[in-house]
């Protein structure tokens, strides 16, 4: 083989192991950095006492610490009322007013708009602007069509229980690994969220055991 051809299958083996070693790189610190996401996450089983304060700490850790998100929802599934109903934003929404009606009334039932199709069908989206899925995503006055966004389903132990929203502000490319993420994100947040229903029971059955023993009692 002339010196010249071996050179440059020497160049580019080289220009193709550098390409491999930042790759690896950009995934380690993308790996570091979601796991600081869900330490963050997991910090709110002890360090909040409702659910609500919960919710206000899980979007603030979503937007604080993954890369280029600005915006991050959750919807809770009400059973009574059979909607999505908006229980805590950080970003756009946030910045309307919580005492806006458009922002406190923000809902869907199963099957409607893009967080409805989600929680309905039990998989996330993974939108862009051209994507056809955008044009689901439920606008109300003063909100715009995310740049990028990733609606995902929240589910613990065969129970549906809402939705996780976060957006980003530029283009994402979702490939597979990006997307394991996000849904490892939202299995924690699910999770946190079954923890404190599931408390929340218990503290409603122990007080009606409680006020059951009063009623019955010398």
């Amino acid at each position: 083989m002339p010196r010249s051809k071996e050179l440059e299958r020497l160049r580019k083996q080289i220009q193709a192991l550098s390409q491999s070693v930042a790759d690896l790189e950009a995934r380690f610190e993308t790996a570091v950095k979601v796991l600081a996401t869900v330490h963050r996450l997991s910090e709110t089983l002890v360090s909040s006492l409702s659910l609500e304060e919960a919710f206000r700490a899980m979007v603030d850790a979503l937007v604080r610490e993954l890369p280029d998100a600005d915006k991050c929802s959750i919807l809770l599934y009400s059973q009574e009322e059979g909607l999505l109903k908006l229980a805590a934003a950080r970003g756009q929404m946030d910045l309307l007013g919580e005492d806006e009606p458009h922002n406190r009334g923000l809902a869907f039932r199963p099957g409607e708009g893009l967080a409805g199709r989600v929680f309905a069908e039990g998989r996330p989206y993974f939108v862009n602007q051209e994507t056809t899925e955008s044009r689901l995503i439920k606008k109300g006055f003063g909100l715009t069509t995310p740049v990028s966004l990733a609606c995902l389903p929240l589910h613990s132990l065969g129970r549906r229980l809402g939705v996780l929203n976060i957006s980003f502000p530029a283009a994402r490319t979702y490939d597979p690994p990006r997307r394991r993420d996000l849904v490892v994100l939202a299995g924690v947040v699910a999770n946190i969220v079954q923890t404190f229903l599931f408390k929340s029971e218990l503290d409603r059955r122990v007080l009606e055991q409680i006020q059951l023993g009063r009623k019955i009692g010398p």
